[in-house]
């Protein structure tokens, strides 16, 4: 009995052992599992204010654009923090940046949008590649002459259409086309233009 006892309390010190209780900024994926652990430790409301926390120190207390790179900055800026840490470093954020916030305030209940610093957020602008088509329709045109009016050449061109057929304008976007000619399943050209 005394052995079994032993082991139960020998692995609930590994289990608790295991579980940071500060930020491992080493890579994302440390980052991230370190801040799982250290949010699974305190009760949910503390949970919501310091998922707070960490969207404030993202959002407004690092300089750098892109999210895996304000990802990376606040890894460095957290790394080795504890929660106590991270929130007094958001507070010192929101009044710095005029935020309406505060660790020992009650949740925001969503007033700052989402607070999943992990999460995908969608693009705030469009993207001049993202072009809306339904398809690709190939015109040729034989060209040259070989002196007797017969053509030496096919132009092959590409074009995106709509649902009713009609082509797709668009600029600014980098479309590339790539044609490649077989002959009995031997590769005998490669060609990459961009789309007009």
């Amino acid at each position: 009995m005394k052995k079994l006892s032993f082991l139960l309390i020998f692995s609930m010190l590994l289990f608790t052992a295991c579980k940071q209780d500060h930020v491992d900024a080493t890579n994302t994926k440390t980052l991230q599992s370190s801040i799982n652990d250290m949010t699974a430790s305190l009760p949910t409301i503390k949970q919501i204010k310091f998922n707070e926390a960490l969207y404030i120190l993202k959002t407004f207390g690092v300089d750098a654009d892109g999210d895996f790179a304000e990802l990376k900055a606040l890894g460095q800026m957290i790394d080795g923090k504890k929660v106590p840490e991270i929130m007094a470093m958001a507070d010192q954020v929101a009044q710095k940046n005029g935020i309406e916030w505060a660790s020992t305030a009650p949740p925001s209940l969503g007033a700052l949008g989402e607070m999943n610093i992990f999460g995908n957020e969608t693009a705030k602008e469009s993207d001049p590649n993202d072009i809306k088509a339904n398809s690709l329709s190939i015109s040729t045109r034989p060209t040259g002459d070989d002196g007797t009016g017969a053509p030496t050449a096919i132009q092959i061109v590409p074009r995106l259409v709509d649902n009713a057929g009609n082509p797709v304008s668009f600029t600014g976007a980098g479309l590339e086309a790539t044609l490649e000619v077989f002959s009995n399943g031997v590769k005998l050209s490669t060609a990459k233009n961009l789309m007009q």
